[in-house]
């Protein structure tokens, strides 16, 4: 295949719909971090910008297409590395004006020999320096983010403030460069990267000259610091989390990994948490490592995890929603229950069965409440003399605690009027003999039954 592809029209629509099937955006981070690719990348294939084939390639995979279905045949898009130096001579800012009206051009360098140029502020962003002679070469300020400089010759360069953004630097000599003031997120090293007698006070790590190191801006580094950064760098896989991170999700998936390939030591060497409520969890993993195929197969793992977790989570908001409608119905019927016994209680001195009965919310007024009496009045009245009779009884108990039940009888008899006792026995009649016994405490529920009966037989 071509070193760099481009999405036809009709293959951004198919992507459209893949990505909709998804539940993605078009910029969404799990796409671009299960594609192994910058947001940059990404939105420069939408834009239908020719991108590297392995990006291409690694964006249709994460929506399950193919590549060949997305790409654009129509067209090579392709400049010789001899019309390309025939610009590049004619100056900078020649080249970038034609690079600027021609970026769809796939421009390879590959073995060109540039020794001794001044370069300085050039755009060779995503160009192909494979193999080429940079040697002497001054390209302070110069953009090549994503150029492939696999075996080139940068020793003595000057690379100071250079936006080196994953390129690809395998085997490629570095040797006494300056790279003070680099850019170096996600660069692409190996042991036969050569970074000898290197010349750095301070790198950036992160992409638009971000997260300086070392971070106070009135330090530089050390002998051996950048050596050692560097290492640490190039043996470590940043997980980034921009959307809040699911910790079993993480766990099962890092596990996954280090119990599939029994080879592939993986070490959480330290999680940060971003002021923007990002987190990133950066991995440590064994030299020569291909991080992206660590971090592809991550991702591969992680986000079916969680859009199966968003299945569930879905299905239950649908079975919440079903159930509180069926809550909601049972309140309302058990509201008609209520409305009609309140209804009922206030008829007075009525009696209603409602044995039998149903009603609506598959609630069996028949079984659960059975005969409903409704005798307010005598109830009332039941309640004012026992209330009374006790009162009595406890006032005895005071004055002559040995008195005899006679004794107590006659007393109530004594005390109570002919009306409260021709309302008494009217209401106990309504209600029933035993009715009383609910209104009277235990110890006087004998002697105060026993007077109340005394007064039927009178």
């Amino acid at each position: 295949m071509a070193a760099t592809l481009k999405a036809s029209t009709q293959g951004l629509k198919l992507v459209d719909d893949a990505r909709n099937k998804k539940g993605w955006n078009k910029y969404d981070e799990a796409w671009y971090g299960l594609a192994f690719v910058s947001k940059a990348t990404l939105k420069r294939f939408w834009q239908g910008a020719p991108i590297t084939q392995d990006n291409f390639v690694n964006i249709c995979d994460a929506v399950d297409l193919s590549w060949e279905r997305v790409v654009d045949t129509a067209e090579n898009h392709k400049i010789s590395s001899h019309n390309c130096f025939a610009i590049i001579k004619q100056g900078v800012s020649v080249w970038n004006k034609w690079r600027e009206s021609n970026y769809d051009y796939r421009v390879n360098l590959s073995a060109i020999d540039l020794r001794g140029y001044d370069l300085s502020n050039i755009d060779l962003r995503d160009v192909s320096l494979k193999g080429a002679d940079l040697s002497d070469v001054n390209l302070c300020h110069a953009n090549l983010s994503e150029a492939n400089l696999v075996n080139a010759n940068l020793s003595n360069a000057n690379l100071s403030n250079t936006n080196l953004s994953r390129v690809q630097a395998l085997g490629t000599n570095l040797t006494k460069s300056n790279l003070t003031g680099a850019c170096l997120e996600d660069w692409n090293i190996n042991n036969d990267t050569k970074l000898d007698n290197v010349v750095c006070d301070y790198i950036y790590l992160k992409d638009n000259f971000k997260e300086r190191r070392p971070s106070a801006p009135d330090q530089i580094f050390n002998p051996g610091d950048l050596a050692n950064l560097i290492q640490k760098i190039s043996d470590t896989v940043d997980l980034i989390f921009s959307g809040g991170i699911d910790w079993q999700a993480f766990l099962t998936s890092f596990q996954d990994i280090q119990v599939e390939d029994g080879n592939r030591e993986l070490i959480i060497q330290a999680i940060e948490r971003k002021t923007n409520g990002a987190f990133v969890v950066r991995v440590e993993v064994p030299s020569n490592t291909d991080k992206a195929e660590i971090e592809r197969y991550f991702w591969q793992k992680y986000n079916p995890i969680l859009e199966a977790k968003d299945r569930e989570i879905k299905l239950l908001l649908q079975q919440t929603d079903f159930y509180s409608e069926q809550i909601q119905s049972i309140r309302k019927d058990n509201t008609r229950v209520l409305e009609i016994i309140e209804t009922i209680a206030g008829k007075e001195n009525i009696n209603y069965d409602l044995s039998n009965s149903q009603i609506s919310g598959n609630l069996d007024v028949g079984n659960k409440i059975g005969r409903v009496d409704i005798t307010i009045n005598q109830k009332r009245t039941l309640a004012e003399a026992a209330e009374e009779i006790q009162n009595l009884l406890k006032q005895l108990e005071q004055t002559n605690p040995t008195a005899t039940e006679a004794e107590i009888v006659d007393h109530i008899n004594n005390e109570t009027t002919p009306e409260f006792k021709r309302k008494a026995l009217a209401a106990l009649k309504a209600a029933g003999d035993d009715t009383i016994d609910k209104f009277l405490d235990n110890p006087y529920i004998k002697v105060g039954k026993a007077a109340i009966m005394g007064w039927m037989d009178s």
